[in-house]
């Protein structure tokens, strides 16, 4: 798909340099989370616009004619460009008031590392930060934290600033309520025999990370009623909670997470494969 994007942004840009509408398109691959995206990395021609948006690969507006997608992208730069006060985006304190963490499966610390991603394993995850700048409906506009955020904030002070932020909007809720609030019938629902929680945050964005908090995992243990936690990874957006026994099979809970992964669960948006056990303070990972 390169060298099909590479060229048709050539003609592209050609049709946006005739209307003159300010901006221009070049291919880019860029890491996201567990994978590698083709998109358009849109280019500015002017000073009042500093961030400008990606284009994901997706057969919607790639089988546009040539002209309609000049136009899409005309609407998609109107919309989602906008400037950036650096000087005050890029302060200490803005940071460490911002800053969140994210986890994201271990298979990536090479990737993470190449690019500079400030990145740490924990278990068989790797957390990163990142800093949200804008919120719109297509989802969360954020900056990597890099080593170059580094400069002026030690990566202890980050990391404690990134929890304790964390522990500022997370969300713990039955399943049920999930279940309810997304219009599933809930009649037939008993969790008197099997409880279940989600664990995330308020915004459902990255949310897996909340796991990171052990005061948040304390929450979590007292209105679960229990010091033995199960954790099975949704995604890199949340967890599904359930108080450990005996009698669970957890090859059973392995294979769910597994097949969850293989048939419903976007590639960027995969944590892991394996189940998690939150003991007292202390995380078991079972593969």
């Amino acid at each position: 798909m390169k060298e099909e994007m590479i060229k048709r942004a050539a003609i592209i840009n050609q049709l946006l340099a005739e209307k003159e509408y300010g901006f221009r398109i070049e291919y880019e691959s860029i890491l996201k989370n567990n994978c590698r995206k083709d998109v358009y990395q849109f280019y500015g021609e002017t000073k009042y616009h500093n961030v400008l948006p990606l284009l994901n690969y997706d057969e919607s507006w790639w089988n546009m004619s040539d002209t309609e997608l000049v136009e899409f992208l005309r609407d998609i730069y109107i919309e989602k460009a906008f400037h950036l006060d650096d000087k005050m985006f890029f302060t200490r304190e803005y940071i460490l008031e911002r800053v969140l963490p994210k986890i994201v499966s271990i298979e990536n610390e090479n990737a993470f590392q190449k690019e500079k991603v400030i990145c740490v394993p924990i278990l068989d995850m790797i957390v990163t930060f990142y800093l949200p700048i804008k919120d719109s409906e297509a989802g969360l506009l954020s900056i990597k934290i890099t080593e170059e955020f580094l400069q002026t904030i030690t990566f202890a002070e980050l990391k404690n600033a990134a929890i304790s932020n964390a522990e500022k909007s997370y969300r713990i809720e039955t399943m049920d309520s999930v279940l309810y609030e997304m219009g599933t019938d809930v009649s037939n629902y008993s969790a008197d025999s099997y409880p279940m929680y989600i664990l995330t945050n308020e915004s459902r964005i990255n949310g897996a990370a909340t796991i990171l908090s052990q005061n948040i995992m304390w929450d979590l243990s007292r209105q679960m009623d229990t010091e033995d936690i199960i954790l099975l990874p949704s995604s890199i957006h949340e967890f599904i909670a359930l108080p450990f026994s005996e009698d669970l099979e957890f090859a059973f809970l392995l294979e769910m997470v597994k097949h969850a992964n293989e048939t419903t669960v976007n590639l960027e948006d995969k944590l892991t494969d394996s189940v998690y056990v939150w003991h007292s303070g202390k995380f078991t990972v079972l593969r």
